[in-house]
Protein backbone atom coordinates (compact mmCIF):
# COMPACT_ATOMS: atom_id res chain seq x y z
CA UNK A 1 0.00 0.00 0.00
CA UNK A 2 1.09 3.37 -0.64
CA UNK A 3 0.99 6.01 2.55
CA UNK A 4 1.59 9.95 1.95
CA UNK A 5 2.45 11.25 4.88
CA UNK A 6 3.08 15.17 5.39
CA UNK A 7 6.97 15.44 6.01
CA UNK A 8 7.25 17.55 9.31
CA UNK A 9 6.00 14.28 11.35
CA UNK A 10 8.48 12.53 9.79
CA UNK A 11 11.55 14.75 10.75
CA UNK A 12 12.47 13.16 13.47
CA UNK A 13 13.05 10.30 12.13
CA UNK A 14 15.41 11.55 8.97
CA UNK A 15 18.41 10.68 10.68
CA UNK A 16 19.15 6.76 12.01
CA UNK A 17 20.36 8.51 15.32
CA UNK A 18 17.22 10.29 15.66
CA UNK A 19 15.14 7.40 14.56
CA UNK A 20 17.40 5.33 17.54
CA UNK A 21 16.43 7.91 20.17
CA UNK A 22 12.83 7.60 19.34
CA UNK A 23 10.67 6.09 22.08
CA UNK A 24 14.23 4.92 23.49
CA UNK A 25 14.97 3.10 20.60
CA UNK A 26 11.31 1.10 20.84
CA UNK A 27 10.41 1.09 17.22
CA UNK A 28 14.20 0.18 16.07
CA UNK A 29 13.42 -3.34 14.32
CA UNK A 30 12.75 -4.47 10.53
CA UNK A 31 9.03 -3.85 10.35
CA UNK A 32 9.31 -0.11 11.59
CA UNK A 33 12.38 0.58 9.29
CA UNK A 34 10.17 -1.16 6.23
CA UNK A 35 7.33 1.07 7.25
CA UNK A 36 9.41 4.23 7.08
CA UNK A 37 11.28 2.93 4.03
CA UNK A 38 7.97 3.41 2.69
CA UNK A 39 6.83 6.60 3.58
CA UNK A 40 9.80 7.95 3.05
CA UNK A 41 9.34 7.62 -0.79
CA UNK A 42 6.19 9.46 -0.92
CA UNK A 43 8.28 12.91 -1.00
CA UNK A 44 11.40 11.73 -2.27
CA UNK A 45 12.19 15.40 -3.12
CA UNK A 46 12.61 16.50 0.42
CA UNK A 47 15.80 16.76 1.64
CA UNK A 48 15.29 15.33 5.17
CA UNK A 49 13.26 11.95 4.16
CA UNK A 50 15.59 11.52 1.26
CA UNK A 51 18.24 11.11 4.13
CA UNK A 52 15.64 8.81 5.62
CA UNK A 53 15.07 7.01 2.66
CA UNK A 54 18.79 6.57 1.99
CA UNK A 55 19.79 5.37 5.57
CA UNK A 56 16.40 2.84 5.87
CA UNK A 57 17.25 1.58 2.50
CA UNK A 58 20.77 0.44 3.70
CA UNK A 59 19.22 -0.61 6.97
CA UNK A 60 17.25 -3.29 5.03
CA UNK A 61 20.22 -4.22 2.84
CA UNK A 62 22.17 -5.03 6.04
CA UNK A 63 19.25 -6.97 7.74
CA UNK A 64 18.83 -8.91 4.55
CA UNK A 65 22.34 -10.44 4.08
CA UNK A 66 22.95 -10.52 8.08
CA UNK A 67 20.07 -11.29 9.93
CA UNK A 68 19.39 -15.78 10.36
CA UNK A 69 16.04 -17.22 9.32
CA UNK A 70 14.69 -19.05 12.10
CA UNK A 71 11.02 -19.29 11.43
CA UNK A 72 8.53 -18.56 8.60
CA UNK A 73 7.80 -15.28 10.16
CA UNK A 74 11.64 -14.29 9.09
CA UNK A 75 11.20 -15.94 6.06
CA UNK A 76 8.34 -14.03 4.97
CA UNK A 77 9.51 -10.79 6.29
CA UNK A 78 12.94 -11.31 4.30
CA UNK A 79 11.02 -11.55 1.29
CA UNK A 80 8.82 -8.33 1.63
CA UNK A 81 12.29 -6.85 2.55
CA UNK A 82 13.40 -7.97 -0.99
CA UNK A 83 10.18 -6.72 -2.83
CA UNK A 84 10.00 -3.31 -0.98
CA UNK A 85 14.11 -3.02 -2.13
CA UNK A 86 13.13 -4.46 -5.59
CA UNK A 87 10.22 -2.86 -6.33
CA UNK A 88 9.26 0.91 -4.64
CA UNK A 89 5.96 1.84 -4.36
CA UNK A 90 6.07 3.99 -7.07
CA UNK A 91 6.86 1.17 -9.31
CA UNK A 92 5.02 -1.93 -8.14
CA UNK A 93 2.00 -2.76 -9.70
CA UNK A 94 -1.07 -3.96 -7.52
CA UNK A 95 -1.32 -7.24 -9.71
CA UNK A 96 2.44 -8.09 -9.58
CA UNK A 97 2.33 -7.43 -5.71
CA UNK A 98 -0.59 -9.77 -5.43
CA UNK A 99 0.77 -12.29 -6.86
CA UNK A 100 3.95 -12.51 -4.71
CA UNK A 101 1.93 -12.64 -1.83
CA UNK A 102 0.11 -14.97 -3.31
CA UNK A 103 2.82 -16.99 -3.91
CA UNK A 104 5.18 -16.48 -0.20
CA UNK A 105 1.97 -17.24 1.27
CA UNK A 106 2.38 -14.03 3.00
CA UNK A 107 -1.15 -14.68 5.50
CA UNK A 108 0.52 -17.52 7.33
CA UNK A 109 1.53 -15.07 9.95
CA UNK A 110 -0.35 -11.25 9.81
CA UNK A 111 0.53 -9.46 12.00
CA UNK A 112 -1.04 -5.58 12.49
CA UNK A 113 0.95 -2.72 14.70
CA UNK A 114 -1.51 -0.44 16.84
CA UNK A 115 0.85 2.10 18.77
CA UNK A 116 2.81 0.34 21.09
CA UNK A 117 1.08 -3.45 20.89
CA UNK A 118 1.47 -5.88 18.45
CA UNK A 119 -1.36 -7.98 17.71
CA UNK A 120 -1.59 -11.30 15.66
CA UNK A 121 -4.55 -12.48 14.34
CA UNK A 122 -3.90 -16.29 13.23
CA UNK A 123 -7.01 -16.95 11.80
CA UNK A 124 -7.42 -13.74 9.49
CA UNK A 125 -6.39 -15.58 6.35
CA UNK A 126 -6.98 -19.26 6.66
CA UNK A 127 -6.18 -21.71 4.21
CA UNK A 128 -9.64 -21.54 2.73
CA UNK A 129 -9.07 -17.66 2.02
CA UNK A 130 -6.20 -18.25 0.55
CA UNK A 131 -7.78 -20.70 -1.89
CA UNK A 132 -10.38 -18.20 -2.94
CA UNK A 133 -7.62 -15.32 -3.41
CA UNK A 134 -5.49 -17.69 -5.53
CA UNK A 135 -9.03 -19.01 -7.38
CA UNK A 136 -9.95 -15.00 -8.20
CA UNK A 137 -6.46 -14.89 -9.58
CA UNK A 138 -6.49 -17.42 -12.12
CA UNK A 139 -10.49 -16.62 -12.73
CA UNK A 140 -8.81 -13.12 -13.98
CA UNK A 141 -5.98 -14.47 -15.35
CA UNK A 142 -8.02 -16.59 -17.71
CA UNK A 143 -10.14 -13.55 -18.66
CA UNK A 144 -6.70 -11.95 -19.51
CA UNK A 145 -5.98 -14.65 -21.69
CA UNK A 146 -9.37 -14.46 -23.51
CA UNK A 147 -8.94 -10.77 -24.13
CA UNK A 148 -5.84 -11.38 -25.52
CA UNK A 149 -6.64 -13.83 -28.46
CA UNK A 150 -9.47 -11.45 -29.28
CA UNK A 151 -6.55 -8.61 -29.38
CA UNK A 152 -4.59 -10.50 -31.59
CA UNK A 153 -7.09 -11.83 -34.31
CA UNK A 154 -8.09 -7.52 -34.05
CA UNK A 155 -4.42 -7.47 -35.16
CA UNK A 156 -4.48 -9.84 -38.01
CA UNK A 157 -7.76 -8.50 -39.33
CA UNK A 158 -6.77 -4.88 -38.96
CA UNK A 159 -3.09 -5.99 -41.09
CA UNK A 160 -1.50 -4.39 -38.78
CA UNK A 161 1.41 -7.00 -39.17
CA UNK A 162 2.08 -6.07 -42.37
CA UNK A 163 3.46 -2.75 -41.01
CA UNK A 164 6.82 -4.07 -41.05
CA UNK A 165 8.52 -0.93 -39.69
CA UNK A 166 6.06 -1.28 -36.26
CA UNK A 167 7.10 -2.57 -33.19
CA UNK A 168 4.87 -5.64 -32.15
CA UNK A 169 4.12 -4.79 -28.62
CA UNK A 170 1.02 -5.72 -27.83
CA UNK A 171 1.94 -8.09 -24.86
CA UNK A 172 3.77 -5.01 -23.05
CA UNK A 173 0.70 -3.04 -23.80
CA UNK A 174 -2.24 -5.37 -22.87
CA UNK A 175 -0.25 -6.08 -19.60
CA UNK A 176 0.01 -2.70 -18.83
CA UNK A 177 -3.34 -2.22 -18.48
CA UNK A 178 -3.55 -5.95 -17.09
CA UNK A 179 -1.69 -5.18 -13.87
CA UNK A 180 -3.28 -2.13 -12.77
CA UNK A 181 -6.99 -2.55 -14.24
CA UNK A 182 -7.10 -6.04 -13.57
CA UNK A 183 -11.07 -6.55 -12.29
CA UNK A 184 -13.07 -8.66 -14.95
CA UNK A 185 -15.77 -5.72 -14.75
CA UNK A 186 -12.75 -3.21 -16.59
CA UNK A 187 -12.56 -5.31 -19.85
CA UNK A 188 -13.68 -2.29 -21.95
CA UNK A 189 -11.28 -0.21 -19.96
CA UNK A 190 -8.33 -2.83 -20.76
CA UNK A 191 -9.53 -3.57 -24.08
CA UNK A 192 -9.01 0.49 -24.83
CA UNK A 193 -6.16 0.86 -23.23
CA UNK A 194 -4.48 -1.71 -24.74
CA UNK A 195 -5.41 -0.93 -28.75
CA UNK A 196 -4.25 2.56 -27.39
CA UNK A 197 -1.21 1.09 -26.47
CA UNK A 198 -0.92 -1.02 -29.92
CA UNK A 199 -1.68 2.11 -32.50
CA UNK A 200 0.42 4.45 -30.53
CA UNK A 201 3.83 2.23 -30.52
CA UNK A 202 2.38 1.91 -34.83
CA UNK A 203 2.06 5.35 -35.38
CA UNK A 204 4.96 6.57 -33.41
CA UNK A 205 7.16 4.04 -35.90
CA UNK A 206 5.46 5.35 -38.85
CA UNK A 207 6.60 8.75 -37.88
CA UNK A 208 9.74 7.87 -36.84
CA UNK A 209 11.09 5.79 -39.39
CA UNK A 210 8.01 4.44 -41.72
CA UNK A 211 6.56 7.36 -43.33
CA UNK A 212 7.43 10.39 -45.73
CA UNK A 213 6.53 13.85 -45.27
CA UNK A 214 3.28 13.53 -47.47
CA UNK A 215 2.08 10.39 -45.74
CA UNK A 216 2.34 12.47 -42.28
CA UNK A 217 0.57 15.15 -43.53
CA UNK A 218 -2.24 13.16 -45.28
CA UNK A 219 -2.98 10.92 -42.59
CA UNK A 220 -3.16 14.08 -40.35
CA UNK A 221 -5.73 15.36 -42.85
CA UNK A 222 -7.75 12.37 -42.90
CA UNK A 223 -7.82 12.41 -38.81
CA UNK A 224 -9.11 16.05 -38.85
CA UNK A 225 -11.47 15.89 -41.63
CA UNK A 226 -13.38 12.67 -40.13
CA UNK A 227 -15.63 12.55 -42.96
CA UNK A 228 -17.74 9.52 -42.37
CA UNK A 229 -20.05 9.53 -45.21
CA UNK A 230 -17.62 9.13 -48.52
CA UNK A 231 -14.81 6.94 -49.42
CA UNK A 232 -11.47 8.39 -48.27
CA UNK A 233 -8.34 8.94 -50.44
CA UNK A 234 -5.43 7.38 -49.54
CA UNK A 235 -1.69 8.26 -50.70
CA UNK A 236 -0.01 4.99 -49.73
CA UNK A 237 -0.95 1.16 -48.63
CA UNK A 238 0.31 2.24 -44.97
CA UNK A 239 -1.42 5.42 -44.58
CA UNK A 240 -4.69 3.13 -45.38
CA UNK A 241 -4.02 0.61 -43.22
CA UNK A 242 -3.20 3.26 -39.73
CA UNK A 243 -6.71 5.51 -40.92
CA UNK A 244 -8.69 2.67 -41.36
CA UNK A 245 -7.94 0.83 -38.33
CA UNK A 246 -7.82 3.99 -36.10
CA UNK A 247 -11.16 5.31 -37.35
CA UNK A 248 -12.71 1.78 -36.62
CA UNK A 249 -11.08 1.90 -32.73
CA UNK A 250 -12.44 5.22 -31.96
CA UNK A 251 -15.63 4.56 -33.44
CA UNK A 252 -15.82 1.62 -31.56
CA UNK A 253 -14.54 3.13 -28.16
CA UNK A 254 -16.60 6.21 -28.45
CA UNK A 255 -20.06 3.76 -28.91
CA UNK A 256 -18.78 1.73 -25.75
CA UNK A 257 -17.92 5.09 -23.69
CA UNK A 258 -21.72 6.20 -24.91
CA UNK A 259 -23.09 3.22 -22.72
CA UNK A 260 -21.24 4.15 -19.21
CA UNK A 261 -21.51 8.37 -20.28
CA UNK A 262 -24.86 8.85 -21.73
CA UNK A 263 -23.54 11.18 -24.11
CA UNK A 264 -21.10 11.03 -27.22
CA UNK A 265 -17.44 11.72 -26.41
CA UNK A 266 -16.37 10.30 -30.35
CA UNK A 267 -15.06 14.02 -30.90
CA UNK A 268 -13.07 13.96 -27.93
CA UNK A 269 -11.22 11.25 -28.88
CA UNK A 270 -10.60 12.12 -32.21
CA UNK A 271 -9.29 15.42 -30.81
CA UNK A 272 -6.77 13.44 -28.55
CA UNK A 273 -5.40 11.59 -31.48
CA UNK A 274 -5.38 14.11 -33.44
CA UNK A 275 -2.97 15.96 -31.10
CA UNK A 276 -1.21 13.61 -30.89
CA UNK A 277 -0.77 13.09 -34.23
CA UNK A 278 0.24 16.80 -34.70
CA UNK A 279 2.90 16.50 -31.95
CA UNK A 280 4.32 13.69 -33.52
CA UNK A 281 4.63 15.95 -37.37
CA UNK A 282 6.50 18.52 -34.98
CA UNK A 283 9.11 16.62 -33.85
CA UNK A 284 9.56 15.18 -37.58
CA UNK A 285 9.81 18.32 -38.96
CA UNK A 286 12.59 18.86 -36.20
CA UNK A 287 14.19 16.35 -37.00
CA UNK A 288 14.53 16.68 -40.66
CA UNK A 289 15.41 20.48 -40.28
CA UNK A 290 17.82 19.30 -37.95
CA UNK A 291 16.66 22.53 -35.60
CA UNK A 292 17.26 22.45 -32.17
CA UNK A 293 13.95 23.86 -30.17
CA UNK A 294 14.08 25.41 -26.87
CA UNK A 295 13.26 23.11 -23.30
CA UNK A 296 10.47 25.14 -22.75
CA UNK A 297 8.94 23.93 -26.21
CA UNK A 298 10.15 20.49 -26.83
CA UNK A 299 8.79 19.73 -23.22
CA UNK A 300 5.41 21.43 -24.10
CA UNK A 301 5.18 19.01 -27.16
CA UNK A 302 7.08 16.04 -26.12
CA UNK A 303 4.54 15.36 -23.17
CA UNK A 304 1.47 15.15 -25.83
CA UNK A 305 4.17 13.20 -28.41
CA UNK A 306 4.64 10.59 -25.69
CA UNK A 307 1.44 9.20 -26.37
CA UNK A 308 -0.16 8.32 -23.50
CA UNK A 309 -3.23 10.29 -23.69
CA UNK A 310 -4.77 7.89 -26.56
CA UNK A 311 -3.98 5.33 -23.95
CA UNK A 312 -5.59 6.92 -20.66
CA UNK A 313 -8.03 9.76 -21.88
CA UNK A 314 -10.18 7.52 -23.78
CA UNK A 315 -10.02 4.49 -20.74
CA UNK A 316 -11.21 6.91 -18.40
CA UNK A 317 -14.33 6.81 -19.63
CA UNK A 318 -14.69 3.17 -19.43
CA UNK A 319 -14.10 3.32 -15.50
CA UNK A 320 -18.04 3.88 -14.43
CA UNK A 321 -18.10 7.21 -13.10
CA UNK A 322 -19.74 9.80 -15.19
CA UNK A 323 -17.18 12.45 -16.76
CA UNK A 324 -18.85 15.52 -18.01
CA UNK A 325 -17.57 17.73 -20.66
CA UNK A 326 -16.65 20.18 -17.59
CA UNK A 327 -14.63 17.71 -15.94
CA UNK A 328 -12.66 16.63 -18.53
CA UNK A 329 -12.40 20.21 -19.90
CA UNK A 330 -11.20 21.28 -16.29
CA UNK A 331 -7.66 22.01 -14.99
CA UNK A 332 -7.13 19.00 -12.96
CA UNK A 333 -8.00 16.84 -16.06
CA UNK A 334 -5.39 18.01 -17.77
CA UNK A 335 -2.76 18.63 -14.97
CA UNK A 336 -3.39 14.66 -14.41
CA UNK A 337 -2.53 13.90 -17.56
CA UNK A 338 0.26 16.31 -18.07
CA UNK A 339 2.30 15.27 -15.10
CA UNK A 340 1.92 12.33 -15.84
CA UNK A 341 2.96 12.81 -19.72
CA UNK A 342 5.86 14.93 -18.69
CA UNK A 343 7.25 11.92 -15.79
CA UNK A 344 7.23 9.67 -18.61
CA UNK A 345 8.66 11.44 -21.23
CA UNK A 346 11.39 12.92 -18.94
CA UNK A 347 12.32 8.58 -17.88
CA UNK A 348 11.99 7.88 -21.22
CA UNK A 349 14.58 10.54 -22.13
CA UNK A 350 16.93 9.24 -19.76
CA UNK A 351 17.07 5.94 -20.62
CA UNK A 352 16.76 6.50 -24.29
CA UNK A 353 19.40 9.52 -24.37
CA UNK A 354 22.35 7.24 -25.95
CA UNK A 355 20.53 5.08 -27.78
CA UNK A 356 18.30 8.35 -29.67
CA UNK A 357 21.92 10.43 -29.74
CA UNK A 358 23.37 7.69 -32.10
CA UNK A 359 20.26 8.44 -34.23
CA UNK A 360 20.45 11.74 -34.41
CA UNK A 361 17.53 12.42 -32.40
CA UNK A 362 17.22 15.42 -29.49
CA UNK A 363 15.50 14.67 -25.99
CA UNK A 364 15.52 16.43 -22.63
CA UNK A 365 18.93 15.35 -21.97
CA UNK A 366 20.64 16.39 -25.18
CA UNK A 367 18.69 19.19 -25.66
CA UNK A 368 20.12 20.39 -21.96
CA UNK A 369 23.62 19.97 -23.07
CA UNK A 370 23.15 22.40 -25.70
CA UNK A 371 21.30 25.10 -23.68
CA UNK A 372 23.10 24.66 -20.49
CA UNK A 373 26.31 23.82 -21.00
CA UNK A 374 27.64 25.42 -17.97
CA UNK A 375 25.53 23.43 -15.92
CA UNK A 376 27.50 19.68 -15.68
CA UNK A 377 28.43 17.34 -17.52
CA UNK A 378 26.08 14.16 -18.54
CA UNK A 379 25.80 12.59 -15.27
CA UNK A 380 24.77 15.60 -13.33
CA UNK A 381 22.28 16.73 -16.37
CA UNK A 382 20.82 13.41 -16.05
CA UNK A 383 20.45 13.74 -11.93
CA UNK A 384 19.13 17.07 -12.30
CA UNK A 385 16.43 15.17 -14.94
CA UNK A 386 15.84 12.56 -12.57
CA UNK A 387 14.89 15.04 -9.84
CA UNK A 388 12.56 16.52 -12.41
CA UNK A 389 10.65 13.51 -12.82
CA UNK A 390 10.59 12.48 -9.50
CA UNK A 391 8.79 15.75 -8.87
CA UNK A 392 5.98 15.40 -11.51
CA UNK A 393 5.09 11.66 -9.71
CA UNK A 394 4.92 13.65 -6.50
CA UNK A 395 2.77 16.26 -7.71
CA UNK A 396 0.56 13.54 -9.07
CA UNK A 397 0.28 11.92 -6.11
CA UNK A 398 -1.19 14.66 -4.68
CA UNK A 399 -3.13 15.71 -7.17
CA UNK A 400 -4.82 12.24 -7.37
CA UNK A 401 -5.29 12.41 -3.53
CA UNK A 402 -6.52 15.65 -2.99
CA UNK A 403 -10.06 15.79 -2.31
CA UNK A 404 -11.08 19.50 -1.78
CA UNK A 405 -12.49 20.87 -4.85
CA UNK A 406 -11.85 17.97 -6.64
CA UNK A 407 -14.27 17.23 -9.75
CA UNK A 408 -12.34 14.39 -11.43
CA UNK A 409 -13.76 10.79 -9.91
CA UNK A 410 -11.27 9.15 -7.65
CA UNK A 411 -11.54 6.34 -9.81
CA UNK A 412 -10.79 7.80 -12.81
CA UNK A 413 -7.58 9.83 -10.96
CA UNK A 414 -6.22 6.70 -9.92
CA UNK A 415 -5.83 5.58 -13.49
CA UNK A 416 -2.97 8.46 -14.36
CA UNK A 417 -1.45 7.38 -11.40
CA UNK A 418 -1.54 3.77 -11.78
CA UNK A 419 0.19 4.43 -15.68
CA UNK A 420 2.38 5.73 -13.57
CA UNK A 421 3.61 3.20 -11.99
CA UNK A 422 3.96 1.31 -15.09
CA UNK A 423 6.08 4.12 -16.53
CA UNK A 424 8.50 3.53 -13.65
CA UNK A 425 8.40 -0.03 -13.87
CA UNK A 426 9.52 0.18 -17.65
CA UNK A 427 12.09 2.72 -17.16
CA UNK A 428 13.22 1.65 -13.72
CA UNK A 429 16.59 0.43 -15.52
CA UNK A 430 16.78 0.66 -18.60
CA UNK A 431 14.22 1.48 -21.77
CA UNK A 432 12.04 -1.56 -20.91
CA UNK A 433 9.50 -1.15 -23.64
CA UNK A 434 11.97 -1.15 -26.48
CA UNK A 435 13.84 -4.34 -24.63
CA UNK A 436 12.33 -7.75 -23.74
CA UNK A 437 14.02 -7.56 -20.41
CA UNK A 438 10.18 -7.35 -18.76
CA UNK A 439 8.84 -10.33 -20.69
CA UNK A 440 9.09 -12.94 -17.78
CA UNK A 441 6.95 -10.32 -15.49
CA UNK A 442 4.12 -9.82 -18.17
CA UNK A 443 3.72 -13.70 -18.50
CA UNK A 444 3.90 -13.51 -14.67
CA UNK A 445 0.44 -11.95 -14.58
CA UNK A 446 -0.97 -12.84 -18.13
CA UNK A 447 0.17 -16.70 -18.51
CA UNK A 448 1.39 -18.37 -15.30
CA UNK A 449 -1.41 -19.46 -12.97
CA UNK A 450 -0.99 -19.52 -9.17
CA UNK A 451 -1.05 -22.66 -7.66
CA UNK A 452 -1.05 -23.97 -3.91
CA UNK A 453 1.18 -26.50 -4.85
CA UNK A 454 4.11 -24.57 -5.09
CA UNK A 455 6.96 -24.66 -2.76
CA UNK A 456 6.92 -21.40 -1.24
CA UNK A 457 3.00 -22.16 0.10
CA UNK A 458 4.41 -25.02 1.71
Amino acid sequence: DTFVFVADPLKPFAEESGFSNTLEGYLKNTVSVLELFKAAQSYPHDSALKKQCLWTKHYLEMELSNSPITSVRDQYLKREVEDALSFPHYASLERLDHRRKLLRGSCVEKNTRVMKTSYCFPNVCSSDILKLAVEDFNFCQSIHGEEMKRLDRWIVENRLQELKFARQKLAYCYFSGAATLFSPELSDARISWAKGGVLTTVIDDFFDVGASKEEMESLIHLVEKWDLNCVPEYCSEKVEIIFSVLRDTILETGEKAFIYQGRSVTNHIVKIWLDLLKSMLREAEWSSEKSTPSLEDYVENAYVSFALGPIVLPATYLLGPPMSEETVGSPEYNQLYKLMSTMGRLLNDIQGFKRESAQGKLNSVSLHMVHDQDNGGEEEIIECIKGLAERKMVELQKLVLEEKGSVVPRECKEAFLKMSKVLNLFYMKDDGFTSQDLMSVVKSVMYEPVTLQDESLT
